[in-house]
């Protein structure tokens, strides 16, 4: 009895990445492998891709904007973990100095992220949260990445989780604390981009 139902997993197991591998285009993993051969490049392909989708263009790639300075730090990826519900951000850290001192000597500054969502009515705040940080006193060079995780609103946590696609946006301010889903940070960006509410 267990071999026999081994032999059906198996079977599922063999078919599914095959049906996996066809792109909204149609196109199979050899064919993209072709394009690129061709002399393609990837983000022409991606490009393609996502006319193939149905997807407004400017909702299908992550838009991080550089709308403070990013000379010393910069939102640079941002998801939704809808099973924890939690939005999350990665911040990368590009200089050695100028967050506020060394650990042990000076206070350090924070790294602030203020969450927004769109649920139709146009973006409002979800929740804010930040990362510590201080200067590099060691001589190491950067970059360095800190994850910033806020847990969902009772709004966003109470959304239905049936697939639906949201717009979102994350605002990262150094040491000013972001106010509202349209703040410019001095120093800092924002990154707009979609979640999917997936049970």
């Amino acid at each position: 009895m267990k071999v026999k139902c081994f032999c059906v997993l198996a079977a599922v197991l063999v078919a599914v990445p095959a049906l996996a591998q066809v792109t909204p285009c149609g196109q199979t993993r050899d064919d993209i492998q072709a394009l690129l051969a061709s002399g393609m490049t990837p983000e022409q392909i991606s490009e393609e891709q996502n006319n193939c989708s149905g997807i407004p263009q400017t909702l299908t790639k992550q838009n991080t904007i550089p709308t403070g300075s990013i000379f010393w730090e910069e939102i640079d990826a941002c998801g939704y973990h809808p099973q924890r519900r939690e939005l999350e951000c990665a911040v990368q850290v590009k200089q050695r100095f100028g967050f506020a001192g060394f650990p042990g000597v000076g206070p350090g500054s924070f790294e602030w992220v203020q969450f927004c969502v769109n649920y139709g009515g146009g973006l409002v705040p979800v929740n804010i949260s930040a990362v510590h940080v201080h200067d590099e006193p060691f001589g190491n060079q950067p970059s360095w990445y800190y994850g910033v995780a806020v847990a969902a609103d009772p709004t966003l946590h109470q959304a239905l989780v049936n697939g639906q696609t949201l717009i979102a946006r994350a605002i990262l301010s150094w040491t000013i604390l972001p106010v509202g889903c349209n703040f410019i940070p001095v120093w800092g960006n924002q990154a707009d981009f979609r979640i999917k509410l997936d049970p």
